[in-house]
């Protein structure tokens, strides 16, 4: 938009009030004379009704500025206030006119309640059909059904209801299947006197035909001859719909073959109703040969006709007559719909042809189809079920971002996709999300969940799951059972699973063979051969069938112990009793023929297997090449390979490793080496083994080289007979150069997967130097690092103890985007606190709970698993309390857990709570030990807030919470438990025995003790971990109760205060770090937002940040967004100004865009954002004596906007001039006289200096004013004045998580880049330089232009210039109206370097949020150079070195938390500092330096108003620019 000052004459100024209420418009109207002050009404439906009793309301000026927000619910409340009938009506008719707007049924009921008593009747009865038409539900419907029985009744004004009006209501109420109201209806009709015509028959037999009940149609078919009317087309299609949904497809045949024998004409939807009929039968090729009949009626098919025909052959496996069909559909011109589409994409998924369906849904989105939940699940599930689990994300992505909310069979194909990829951490966040939808898991879900976490061996979650889905009123079936009794054998915990198994009976479940299998599988893997057997007859003394699994395990275990005849003779057993014998069962026996060496029986029961119907599979030929690799014969095992490859068997890593064994036996290192070039060919990763036996026969060749006399070590024959172990315990890290160089050298080059597999083997065997080696060449190299690499190294660290180096991966990859696994955490969390490192192990917690795990499993894992079970009582709490400040929601069960691990050690809890006015009870922790220890020893004590009692549910102790005693009194209420018998108040009423007596004794003490010591002043006296005697206090800091516990210091002087804590006899005073005054600490917070923000901590980590808001009179802020729509002379402000000023939501259908957190933000909403980011400020306070800053939250960008074009000086200067004058007289201004103050702008510096009061000159004077030199300015781009400071504009992304942040990063990191640059923009006849840069873009293959002129991609889509910013390298950033732009945040966000070609359009501007290097992040190209043609931008660009494109990249990449503005409506973000953050610190700076000064006697005003000339020394940037550009460039 053109800032450009335009002369033009204005009214006469009016009051200042009155031209903030009126519309903008209205000020130079003259087609209506605006209302009057005294008569604007404040709510919309007022002001409508305002304008609609007046004459001519159509040329009304504010009507057209109101259309937008006038909403259904708006114009019933105008209708309610007696307005004029046929005012009514053409409001009626020209609302309903406008785009977006739909009347509903209360509209409609409000008209007629105009109409009807002023004898509108004809009308009326119009109105009334369009009521029963706008029925969009069944509410709706039974809305209109009674409020036209009322008004058939009516005594006053009768309306009674036409054939018409009853044969509408009819249809209205079968569309919703409301067949009681129907008949009942229908039978209304008949005592109404009106008689039934054809269509009222044919809706009541289609209402009961649409869900089969055919009988009940046949009676009103019947009583269309009775009444002399003849069926036609639409009664027999209905009928012919009922039998087929009556699953009676024959009966509609004969419906059909009737038709033309009555006279009536077959359509589309009897062919498709009786086609679909035949599909469900199953009967597809008589509904082809229907279909193919269609023409022969002169019928045509519709969508639905192939829809359905293509889902029946997708459903039978035709999937090739079902694309013939789809693209007939579409060569004749019949485009297909969602529901085609989706039948199409999930036939694709379930035969594993992902790319056709991402294709075809890709199509879909082409064709601006919107795909809906059962769509996206599709995809979803087919990726998932090939283990590409994030393609499903990418997808879940592009679902969230197209408006499509996830359902529970979303999630649970997610969670299934990683449970199976054994990633069962990021299964379990799913869950969390999934709860956090409101969405109910299914037992399938909490089934999957248990199988993922037993096939990790992770148990003791397993059994908490078990327990989580009781808690949820699911009842675990036998498959919940089934995983946790295979993997406790597969894992040699037999009589756990035994255990297990046996209890089954107890709760109802009967073992089926796969349990069965199970246990017997477990028991021969051990050798117990007999309890095997024994499990094998319980099984058939059951009636559970073995399948051909059980019996494979028995006679594989019989084949290695070499009972190879008891093997044959159960395949026989196997055989009579009708068991198949599978390739697998062939292949066992084989197995165990060639392990004796007898490979022509092994041959013969190859063959006899082929005869039998069963064909070799991959490990069937993988036995036989481990056999003849064994003895050497390789050229057999090529010949293998090749048969296999032939017959499309494809070779997995085993087998391709057993081949290069083979070869390396024979000290065929170069042939193995080609093996490997064969594998990485065939996109098989190698695996862990497979650079086991490189990195063997490596080594012993050059043993071999070292020693000619050494006989050459001996090679196992059988990979399982490897001893792995000692190849990574003796590998060094020449050898694995050496192995490096041998990959490159035939053509496979060491990538990510090979340093994983060498990286994990080291970790395993604590091999950490070696490994960090490693680590550090692949770094070298630039290859990117993997999840598996970190976690082995930072386990590595933890189990080494090296917890500094374990903590620095942690960061390393969180930074990377990968995450540390619970287990190695846990070691990490609990190693440090061993080490006394409390806050770094904190602060590891707070970055877990930031990774997005499932919080339970966090709980469980390192809360009870690592802290509790070490004794870490104390801390185990304090990180609850983290949990909880950062909004982790944990079950109450994990709470019930956790507070019982917690009571091992701390029997007791003593909870206070009360108000923030009366004294603080500080307690001396030994003496309150010494009483109870002499009361009774075996009591143990802890302190906790009745907050913390509140928010973790404790539901042992429901009665000890008092809403109304916290806030209003100090107690104490003491919960002892008895060690020698756990008593809990539960069992007070029986069970209490000798400990019921030491309770009461106890509880009468300690109530006495509490008293004594409220009259002494106790100081604060910390007790250590291990002081196991002493009172363990858990005190949360709620609001300004500031209890301070000191990490490094055990006491604080008996005869001291604690810092910032009120007392009622004391007064504890602060001194303003900046300002030498003497004040109270705060008591009472501002507001709640105060209150939120301050909970959690302490008073002096504030001490210095505090920042006091005026509550400014409305007119200043409020009243602006109340009349948001004369905010901007083009631009409607009001949807900008959504959302707290971050304005609508972003939705993606492309998936660029990732997340909740996007919005299409105005540049000059800045005010209001600050604003609302303020009010989350932790440091805020009501008191403003304690204030370092003071945050003035006028909107003077919007303001200033409203009369920047057309109206006069004084106009412009009015609300400033009434600020100064508000301020001015506040106390706080006095303190400094305002240069404590600041202000956000909205708008640039330049807009609020205007320096004369010539109409024609642009902006307001507000920041020229005498009072306002003193205050610091916010504005997106700053004047050359000192009191100006720039602040980025706003982009689109708002964050409302960490998370979000670092996710986005890690995304923009991976981000394929194909342009060399872009531009988005628009020429400026005034900027040449705009249309040079245009020129070259349009020249270059290599630039993405998105321009902002007629023709051009629209450049106002924040969708397209995000995409174009994405995808390029570098983002030209000329200057705009003004030297800055708002594009330049944007390709910061997108991780795109900006170039820039004036110094004054970033370099001079941004100082707190950018880099002082330039050329960290950004390319200066010398405007002047472009002009002069000195300088080509894609040469230039070019001429950069790729690594310092990419270090210019992660410096962008790095800067989009400054840049950023979190969603104000979100819990602050926890480890991020955005641009607000960074702004308020830059002020709180600034205004401490000017306070130093004036203490030391310096004149301040240079800190702020005056000129500064340097600021703005263009010559001085550039060439400084241009050096560094040139620096660059040259470095090649």
């Amino acid at each position: 938009m053109m800032r450009k000052p335009m002369a033009v004459i204005c009214h006469p100024p009016e009051p200042f009030l009155f031209l903030l209420l009126k519309p903008f418009s209205s000020i130079s109207s003259a087609a209506a004379a605006p209302l009057p002050l005294s008569n604007e009404p404040h709510d919309l439906s007022s002001q409508l009704f305002a304008i609609l009793s007046r004459p001519n309301w159509q040329r009304h000026p504010s009507l057209k500025q109101l259309a937008p927000s006038i909403s259904p619910s708006h114009v019933s409340s105008v209708f309610a206030l007696n307005l004029d009938p046929r005012t009514a009506l053409a409001f009626f008719n020209w609302i309903a006119l406008k785009p977006g707007y739909k009347h509903t049924v209360h509209c409609h009921s409000s008209l007629l309640n105009i109409l009807l008593p002023n004898g509108f009747l004809q009308v009326a009865e119009k109105i009334r059909i369009s009521m029963i038409k706008a029925s969009s539900s069944p509410q709706d419907a039974l809305f209109v059904l009674k409020f036209l029985r009322e008004l058939n009744g009516a005594g006053e004004f009768e309306f009674k209801l036409t054939l018409r009006c009853y044969n509408f209501l009819l249809m209205s109420l079968s569309k919703f299947s409301l067949l009681q109201d129907l008949k009942a209806l229908y039978l209304e009709m008949l005592d109404d006197m009106v008689s039934p015509n054809l269509h009222t028959f044919n809706t009541m037999i289609n209402a009961y035909c649409k869900v089969g009940n055919v009988a009940e149609a046949d009676l009103y078919f019947s009583r269309i001859g009775q009444a002399g009317f003849h069926p036609d087309t639409f009664t027999y299609t209905s009928l012919i719909l009922g039998h087929c949904r009556n699953k009676d497809v024959d009966s509609g045949y004969r419906v059909f073959k009737l038709m033309p024998q009555k006279g009536c004409q077959r359509n589309e939807v009897s062919y498709t109703n009786l086609i679909h009929g035949f599909c469900e039968a199953y009967r597809i090729d008589e509904a082809l040969k229907l279909f193919s009949q269609m023409g022969e009626d002169n019928c045509f098919p519709t969508v639905r006709t192939y829809t359905v025909l293509i889902c029946a052959l997708c459903k039978l496996g035709r999937k090739l007559e079902a694309m013939n069909l789809f693209k007939e559909m579409t060569d004749k011109g019949c485009e297909p719909n969602v529901h085609t589409y989706t039948v199409l994409i999930d036939s694709m998924c379930k035969e594993n042809k992902l790319d056709e369906a991402r294709n075809l849904l890709n199509k879909m989105l082409e064709k601006r189809l919107v795909p809906n939940v059962v769509t996206y699940n599709a995809m979803i599930d087919g990726y998932c079920k090939e283990g590409a689990v994030e393609a499903a994300l990418g997808i879940l992505a592009l679902m969230e971002s197209s408006n499509c909310y996830p359902n529970a069979r979303t999630y649970n194909e997610l969670i299934c996709g990683f449970c199976k990829r054994k990633n069962i951490h990021q299964a379990m966040a799913l869950l969390g999300k999934m709860l956090d939808r409101k969405l109910s898991p299914s037992l399938y879900t909490y089934n999957s969940l248990i199988h993922g976490q037993c096939t990790m061996g992770h148990f003791e979650s397993a059994y908490r799951l078990l327990n989580l889905m009781k808690e949820s009123g699911l009842v675990p079936d036998r498959w919940s059972y089934s995983s946790l009794i295979d993997a406790l054998c597969k894992r040699g915990r037999l009589e756990e699973a035994h255990a297990l198994f046996d209890s089954l009976n107890e709760k109802g479940i009967k073992s089926n063979d796969v349990i069965f299998t199970s246990l017997i599988d477990g028991y021969c893997k051990v050798g117990k051969i007999d309890d095997a057997h024994s499990l094998f007859d319980r099984m058939l003394a059951e009636d559970c069938l073995p399948n051909s699994f059980t019996y494979n395990t028995l006679i594989d275990v019989l084949c290695k112990e070499e009972r190879l005849e008891e093997a044959f003779s159960l395949v026989e057993k196997m055989l009579s009793i009708g068991v198949k014998a599978t390739t697998h069962t062939y292949t066992i026996l084989i197995k165990q023929m060639l392990k004796e060496g007898d490979f022509d029986h092994a041959r013969r029961l190859l063959n006899q297997m082929v005869s039998s119907g069963n064909q070799p599979d991959l490990f069937t030929y993988t036995t036989f090449i481990h056999a003849y690799c064994g003895i050497g014969n390789v050229e057999e095992a090529e010949k293998l390979m090749m048969k296999m490859n032939e017959e499309g068997i494809i070779a997995d890593s085993l087998t391709y490793t057993l081949l290069i064994d083979g070869y390396g036996r024979m000290r065929l290192i170069d042939c193995a080496f080609d093996v490997l070039k064969r594998m990485f060919d065939s996109c098989c990763d190698p695996s862990h083994y497979t650079y086991s036996f490189l990195i063997k026969h490596l080594s012993n060749e050059k043993l071999t080289e070292t020693n000619n006399n050494m006989v050459g070590i001996d090679l196992f024959s059988k990979v399982s007979l490897i001893d792995i172990s000692d190849v990574w315990k003796t590998m060094d890290f020449d050898i694995a150069l050496e192995l490096f160089e041998k990959m490159a050298g035939h053509g496979c080059a060491p990538s990510t997967n090979t340093y994983e597999k060498l990286i994990v083997g080291l970790c395993k065997e604590r091999r950490l130097e070696v490994a960090q080696r490693l680590y550090s060449h692949m770094r070298e190299r630039k290859i990117s690092s993997s999840e598996n690499i970190y976690n082995s190294l930072l386990n590595c660290c933890c189990t080494l103890q090296k917890y500094g180096e374990a903590a620095t991966l942690v960061d390393a990859m969180i930074k990377d985007g990968y995450l540390p696994t619970l287990e190695s955490s846990t070691m990490l969390v609990c190693g440090l606190l061993d080490e006394e490192k409390t806050e770094k192990a904190k602060a590891i917690f707070r970055t877990l709970l930031l990774c997005e795990y499932n919080h339970d499993e966090v709980a469980w894992k390192v809360l009870f698993d690592g802290l509790l079970k070490r004794g870490f009582v104390n801390i185990c709490s304090e990180l609850i309390s983290i949990m909880e400040k950062m909004g982790c929601q944990l079950h109450p069960q994990t709470y019930s857990m956790l507070i019982e691990g917690m009571d091992v050690s701390s029997a007791s809890t003593i909870c206070f709570s009360g108000t923030r006015t009366l004294p603080l009870m500080i307690l001396t922790q030994n003496a309150l030990a010494l009483m109870f220890g002499v009361v009774h020893p075996s009591f143990h004590l802890s302190i906790c807030t009745a907050n913390q009692m509140q928010e973790r549910k404790v539901g042992r102790w429901p009665f000890l919470y008092s809403s109304e005693n916290r806030n209003q009194y100090w107690m104490a209420v003491i919960i002892i438990r008895c060690r020698t018998n756990q008593l809990s108040w539960g069992s007070l009423d029986g069970s209490a025995g000798k400990c019921h007596k030491q309770l009461g004794f106890a509880l009468i003490t300690s109530f006495l003790s509490f008293f004594v010591l409220i009259l002494f002043n106790f100081s604060d006296l910390s007790a250590g971990r291990n002081n196991t005697r002493g009172i363990t206090f858990l005190i949360n800091n709620f609001g300004n109760v500031i209890f301070n516990q000191r990490p490094h210091s055990s006491s604080l002087p008996l005869n001291g205060t604690l810092n910032a804590t009120n007392s009622s006899t004391t007064t504890t005073t602060t001194h303003a770090q900046s300002s030498g005054r003497v004040t109270k600490a705060p008591v009472q917070p501002i507001s709640d937002e105060i209150e939120k923000n301050n909970a959690g901590f302490d008073s002096d980590s504030c001490s210095g940040r505090y920042v006091y808001v005026y509550d400014l009179p409305k007119r200043f802020n409020q009243d602006l967004l109340k009349n948001c729509h004369s905010l901007m002379k083009w631009t409607d402000m009001c949807p900008h100004l959504s959302n707290m000023g971050l304005g609508p939501k972003i939705h993606s259908s492309t998936g660029k865009l990732v997340g909740n957190g996007w919005f299409a933000t105005n540049q000059f909403s800045l005010g209001v954002i600050f604003h609302n980011r303020m009010k989350q400020y932790r440091c805020l306070t009501n008191d403003s004596s304690l204030a370092s800053a003071v945050f003035v939250p006028f909107y003077a960008g919007l303001d200033v906007g409203r009369y920047l074009w057309d109206c006069n000086t004084s106009v412009r200067d009015a609300s400033p001039l009434e600020l100064v004058k508000w301020l001015s007289r506040r106390p706080e201004w006095k303190t400094m006289w305002g240069r404590d103050h600041f202000i956000v702008g909205g708008r640039i510096g330049w807009d609020f200096r205007r320096k004369t009061d010539d109409d024609s000159d642009w902006g307001s004077k507000l920041m020229l004013l005498p009072e306002t030199k003193n205050m610091t300015m916010l504005s997106i781009e700053a004047s050359c004045w000192n009191n100006d400071h720039a602040i980025p504009y706003p982009t689109y992304f708002h964050p409302s998580k960490d998370s979000e942040v670092f996710e986005w990063q890690r995304r923009m990191r991976k981000r394929k880049r194909r342009h060399l640059f872009s531009f988005a923009g628009a020429p400026r006849p005034d900027l040449k330089i705009r249309d040079l840069i245009i020129d070259q873009c349009k020249s270059s293959s290599k630039c993405k232009l998105v321009g902002c002129y007629k023709g051009a991609i629209r450049c106002d889509d924040p969708l397209n210039v995000m995409e174009a910013f994405q995808g390029s390298v570098f983002c030209l950033q000329p200057p705009g109206d003004s030297y800055t732009r708002r594009s330049t945040f944007d390709s910061i966000l997108a991780g795109c370097i900006p170039v820039f070609f004036r110094p004054g359009s970033a370099y001079a501007q941004y100082l707190w949020h950018f880099p002082n290097d330039p050329s960290k992040y950004s390319v200066f190209i010398s405007e002047n150079d472009i002009k002069d043609k000195k300088a080509i931008i894609n040469k230039m660009l070019l001429r950069i070195p790729k690594h310092q494109v990419a270090a210019m990249r992660e410096e962008v990449i790095r800067l989009i938390p400054k840049v950023i503005y979190a969603d104000p409506r979100a819990p602050r973000l926890n480890t991020v500092e955005d641009a607000f953050d960074i702004a308020v610190k830059g002020v709180l700076d600034k205004v401490d330096k000017t306070r130093k000064d004036m203490k030391e006697g310096k004149d301040p005003g240079n800190a702020f108003w005056e000129i500064n000339p340097a600021k703005f020394d263009m010559p001085k940037l550039a060439k400084e620019g241009e050096k560094n550009t040139n620096r660059s460039i040259t470095s090649v």
